[in-house]
């Protein structure tokens, strides 16, 4: 495993997807994004047996399922509600050692005191609670059932055969299958035919419209450009020079950007492409970025006007809010594991390794493995939320504007709620992992703060049941709401997170 750099990517109005600049210190991402669009899907819990039950202020009742235990037994993530079996979504109670809980107040001389808590306990059943995990939609645009990979590349360029091979290797092991397989894109191809080594001095500096009008004047004349004739699965990967000053507007990639991907039309034909400004000279940044652009671009090649798998689903707009509306399959990950979202591969005799970064998974996101692949060694752990309740936000902003109905907890100004979450993994940890809650989001706070925030225990385990204490002291009038962040770590490893929207709507 290597660390993670920088983050990655916003969306620009019009213009397809930025890919944000590696400009983090330890993990810690620095760049400010803005936006706002959402997604998401109601994951709550289901009770098996009776036990003493969990108190809040809103009376809600803790509530818990067994998941199942193997792939076979999970339900399809359909947009619904996965904890709760139909035909199209059927799980399987699995043990009789899962927690649940029910409300029993008991009036002690003249008074009611609050019931014991359930906190559940430690399960063989994993995961213990139905994950509550979004999924990047599928918008119905076509995706690049096969992508040509086509390897631009300057005169001096220092890592020209690295960023080559690098293409001609990233769509035929393990890394792309686990990345793409399920989004029905296929193996990409590229080659020596795909090759682009330009003989013209590079720019001191290009824009992002320089860059359209230089693909498209070249791919328009390419029986003189010397390009590859576009074909519907064309994907031309630009790598920029040392010497070349990417910007947008006023800012310079290389300390507000580490790419984007792209679409203009060429013959009346929309033609994909990815732009990587060189950063770094090793070339890793390169090919980290390279890999989050090209299966981005594959999975949503037209997001401006066809889009195909961008957004997350309605019932999770706290992961759009978390994540500054970054949901494309790249951009899922970029801030989900911290430092873990890079991962190397070889090709299949192990000659050539490089520098690539895990991209999002509905699949696994469904069964509580971890959604970010390839996998990162060890059990995946994190919380669900349990009684959730459908809440509205009105969200004032370019992706979002106007009502929002998704899923959360509902708490007027002033007032307190205490609300339980499932502590889950998809195998045994060894032991208890940590938990802490904070109202930030993936670049840091939503201004504030606005929150009173407080955990009744900071460690668990799969099954285990914690409590959560929030009090709403101002409103963040931008949302009508506030974000809670629910981070969890065993030891050293990746901290998983899980945002939690609060309406005072």
């Amino acid at each position: 495993m290597v660390s993670m750099s920088c983050p990655y990517s916003d969306r620009l109005s019009g213009r397809g997807r930025l890919l944000r600049a590696l400009c983090a210190t330890g993990g810690v991402a620095l760049a400010q994004l803005a936006g706002c669009g959402g997604g998401g899907s109601s994951l709550v819990g289901e009770p098996d047996a009776a036990r003493d039950g969990i108190v809040t202020q809103s009376d809600a009742k803790a509530t818990h399922r067994d998941a199942p235990t193997t792939e076979g037994e999970a339900g399809a993530h359909d947009g619904g509600n996965p904890s709760k079996p139909d035909s199209a979504n059927a799980h399987a109670d699995a043990s009789s050692d899962a927690p649940t809980g029910t409300m029993k107040d008991a009036e002690v001389d003249g008074r009611v005191d609050a019931p014991p808590r359930n906190h559940g306990d430690a399960s063989t059943t994993y995961p213990a609670f139905t994950p509550n995990l979004p999924r990047v939609v599928d918008n119905g645009g076509a995706v690049l059932a096969a992508p040509q990979i086509v390897t631009v590349t300057w005169p001096n360029e220092t890592n020209v055969e690295e960023f080559e091979a690098f293409g001609d290797l990233l769509g035929q092991g393990a890394y792309w299958a686990a990345t793409t397989s399920e989004y029905g894109i296929g193996p990409a191809v590229s080659g020596p035919s795909n090759h682009v080594r330009l003989t013209e001095l590079p720019l001191a500096t290009m824009s992002d419209v320089d860059v359209s009008n230089f693909i498209i004047n070249n791919v328009t004349n390419y029986q003189t450009s010397g390009w590859p004739a576009p074909t519907p699965n064309s994907y031309y990967v630009l790598y920029l020079s040392a010497q070349t000053d990417l910007t947008f507007g006023t800012s310079n990639a290389c300390s507000s950007a580490g790419g984007y991907h792209d679409t203009v039309v060429v013959n009346g034909v929309d033609t994909v492409y990815a732009v990587i400004p060189h950063c770094q000279a090793d070339g890793t940044t390169e090919t980290l970025a390279a890999s989050h652009e090209i299966v981005e671009g594959s999975g949503d090649p037209h997001p401006g006007d066809l889009p195909a798998y961008l957004g997350f689903d309605t019932d999770h707009l706290a992961w759009d809010i978390w994540g500054s509306f970054q949901d494309e399959l790249g951009d899922a990950c970029e801030f989900y594991l911290s430092s873990q979202f890079q991962e190397s591969f070889s090709d299949d005799g192990g000659a050539q390794s490089f520098v690539v970064q895990r991209t999002w998974s509905n699949a696994n996101a469904a069964l509580g493995h971890d959604p970010c692949q390839p996998a990162v060694p060890g059990p995946y752990y994190n919380v669900a939320p349990l009684d959730l309740e459908t809440i509205s936000l009105t969200l004032t902003g370019e992706l979002e504007n106007g009502v929002v109905q998704t899923q959360g907890y509902h708490i007027g100004l002033g007032e307190t709620k205490t609300f339980p979450i499932g502590l889950y993994s998809d195998g045994p940890t060894g032991g208890p992992w940590t938990l802490s809650a904070s109202e930030d989001s993936a670049l840091g706070p939503l201004g504030g703060p606005y929150l009173t925030i407080s955990l009744d225990t900071t460690s668990g385990q799969n099954g285990d049941i914690a409590y959560v204490t929030v009090t709403v002291n101002s409103i963040n009038t931008s949302l009508s709401g506030e974000l809670v962040t629910i981070a969890s770590q065993l030891g050293s490893g990746p901290v998983n997170t899980l945002p939690i929207l609060i309406s005072s709507n």
